[in-house]
């Protein structure tokens, strides 16, 4: 989770990867940072520090994805805590991540 001056943005990326923040703000004309872990509980109330659900619209929270995750058959991502794993297929995904925006906004770790 990203956040600025106009408030809290989800960057979904890959596991392997980490967020290319330069990247992300040409992308989308802001000056975001990573969001420190405490501010996260605040925000994910219902989710274990940490483990945040790749769903940011089912938070109000706008959405960038990684145009590499949208080429994928099936994507996994966590369900809020650290134990559960949801798989859905690569349409599914497309179709959640379709109100977001898109773009290549990070680097292999």
């Amino acid at each position: 989770v990203m956040k600025d001056d106009q408030g809290p943005m989800l960057a979904v990326i890959p596991a392997s990867h980490s967020v290319d923040v330069d990247r992300l703000n040409d992308l989308t004309g802001r000056h975001l940072a990573l969001m420190p872990e405490a501010e996260l509980a605040r925000l994910f109330t219902d989710c274990e520090i940490g483990a945040v659900p790749a769903a940011g619209s089912a938070y109000g929270l706008p959405t960038v994805t990684d145009s590499k995750l949208l080429t994928q058959d099936e994507v996994w991502f966590e369900g809020g805590d650290h134990e559960s794993l949801l798989r859905v297929t690569g349409s599914t995904f497309r179709r959640m991540m379709r109100k977001g925006g898109v773009g290549p906004i990070s680097r292999h770790s």
